[in-house]
């Protein structure tokens, strides 16, 4: 892969299938961020980059559900028209 947030999302589900590929003995890297796991200090490096990653798409998700909860505060359909009723967009 490029980099490590193009790995997993999910920081417990990255250093499971980090150490299931170890046992088949393939060694993961990332073409853009390469570290050497031999090393402990890029242990901590990586656990950087994989819960940057997890923090990201747990704010984004956030920021959606905001989103949408103010959308239908403002009294906005936010998903398909009901049956029978044509989307039309107002401004």
């Amino acid at each position: 892969m490029t980099r490590w947030d193009r790995f997993c999302r999910n920081a417990g589900d990255a250093y499971y299938m980090i150490a299931t590929l170890k046992k088949l003995n393939v060694e993961v890297q990332a073409i853009e961020q390469p570290l050497h796991l031999s090393v402990s200090e890029n242990k901590m490096i990586l656990a950087l980059y994989l819960a940057t990653s997890e923090v990201e798409n747990d704010r984004r998700a956030l920021n959606i559900k905001q989103g949408i909860h103010k959308a239908k505060q403002e009294g906005r359909w936010t998903s398909h028209a009901p049956k029978g009723y044509v989307k039309k967009y107002r401004p």
